[in-house]
């Protein structure tokens, strides 16, 4: 019998910004609202080119990866109601603004101040109302461009964490919310994006009614404190997959399903797709392999479907 330890599988008064700061509010202060147009959570998801860089595992390391780490333009302001408004557009005037480098918390960084608190909010409770005086509100903007090969290939904004409330706009354009400060984030933002130079805003909020949530023995800190990046993807892609492994009764056989989700992200074509598994020792032997056949239409946003296959494991 051979043992298998290791598996690898290849967001009304008369002054003009009323409008905005309402809609922050309706979001930040609405418990029936913790994110808004981002992609379903999935396993760990890198795309590549090959076997062989699939079985490194070094997701940093794939052409289909493109991080957006590195010194952004950032303005920081104790509430949203002090944050400059229309700041993610393009000809908006940032000269005066100070630099940050991301991953990092703004408290670390020189802005606001670091919080340790065991015990109870550092805020009245209220739920689900949060500070509007001090609510420290971090504007976040920097440019980027594609690889020139990622044409004609769904593209994804992953944020790995950012605390504790973000919107997200690319080119002017806003793509999202999320609130959860201690998950990732991921939206599509394919429809959003032009050729040569792009755009990416992101307002940062230190407070939401998520942050009830969040009471426990911590540092209270803030900002973009994790990896940001771009994932590329072919039209036709596994978004997602789920393995169950049943022993047999001695335990040293077993049947291992594998269930993946296929998305077709073409809008005009069906997908007739082959889908092929092999299953690795730790030494990199190929142990067992499947394979199945799946036909998935084409519909405007994508289509997700589930394949099933089952590898033996002996």
């Amino acid at each position: 019998m051979k043992r298998v330890t290791g598996l690898t599988l290849a967001l009304a008064m008369f002054f003009p910004c009323a409008p905005v700061i309402a809609q922050l509010h309706a979001d930040y202060e609405n418990p029936k609202v913790f994110e808004r147009n981002q992609e379903e959570a999935h396993a760990t998801l890198m795309p590549y080119p090959d076997t062989d860089l699939a079985l490194k595992g070094e997701r940093k390391a794939s052409p289909c990866h493109m991080s957006l780490n590195g010194i952004w333009q950032f303005h920081w302001a104790e509430n949203p109601e002090l944050a400059p408004e229309e700041f993610y557009k393009s000809g908006f005037n940032r000269e005066d603004w100070k630099t940050i480098p991301v991953p990092s918390n703004w408290q670390m960084e020189g802005f606001g101040y670091p919080l340790f608190r065991n015990v109870g909010l550092p805020h009245p409770l209220d739920p689900p109302e949060v500070p509007e005086l001090f609510n420290p509100t971090g504007s976040y903007y920097r440019s980027f461009e594609l690889p020139e090969d990622w044409d004609k290939r769904q593209i994804f904004l992953h944020f790995e964490g950012v605390h504790s409330a973000s919107y997200v706009w690319i080119n002017g354009r806003e793509v999202g919310y999320n609130q959860g400060g201690m998950e990732p984030a991921e939206y599509d933002i394919t429809p959003y994006l032009k050729r040569g130079e792009n755009s990416i805003a992101v307002r940062v909020l230190r407070y939401s009614d998520g942050s009830y949530l969040e009471d426990q023995d911590t540092w209270r800190l803030s900002g973009i404190y994790r990896d940001v990046y771009l994932m590329s993807t072919p039209l036709k892609h596994i978004r997602d997959f789920y393995v169950t492994t049943d022993l047999d009764e001695s335990y040293e056989d077993a049947s291992m399903k594998l269930a993946m989700w296929v998305k077709n992200y073409s809008k005009k074509t069906a997908a007739s797709l082959e889908l092929r598994t092999k299953l690795f020792d730790p030494d990199g032997l190929a142990v067992s392999e499947g394979r199945a056949s799946k036909t998935i239409s084409a519909l405007e946003g994508g289509t997700e479907e589930m394949q099933e296959l089952i590898l033996e494991i002996s």
